[in-house]
């Protein structure tokens, strides 16, 4: 067989599926860097992939479906993502999570401090 004919048969024998997907490939490298980002900066809070699997780790064979920041084990905001949709969006998705979890941290702080200047006031 010729080179030209061997390198036809090799084409039509590839599948689809053997073709690098480089979008999923951006989707595991920016959850994987968030999640790095996250926990450096953040000691106590995680971002999690597909959610009820907790701690799934994400790759080509088991797509993100869905993301969960955490902070000391407790689910703080989850976000639904689309299979079908870019590393872009993933990301836009995932910083809404977090910024989501932020603020419901900063308003359970701010009734503790309510509370506690409630507390002292009537002592």
């Amino acid at each position: 067989m010729n080179p030209e004919k061997a390198y036809l048969a090799e084409k039509h024998l590839q599948t689809d599926s053997e073709e690098p997907d480089f979008e999923t490939a951006r989707k595991i490298a920016v959850f994987t860097a968030m999640a790095r980002t996250i926990s450096e900066n953040w000691p106590e809070w995680e971002l999690v992939a597909n959610v009820p699997g907790y701690g799934a780790v994400p790759s080509a064979a088991v797509p993100i479906e869905n993301v969960g920041i955490y902070r000391s084990g407790k689910l703080l905001a989850r976000r639904l993502l689309s299979t079908s949709g870019t590393a872009a969006r993933m990301m836009k998705e995932i910083c809404g999570a977090f910024c989501l979890a932020i603020e419901q941290e900063e308003k359970k702080h701010v009734r503790k401090e309510k509370d506690w200047g409630a507390v002292s006031e009537s002592h």
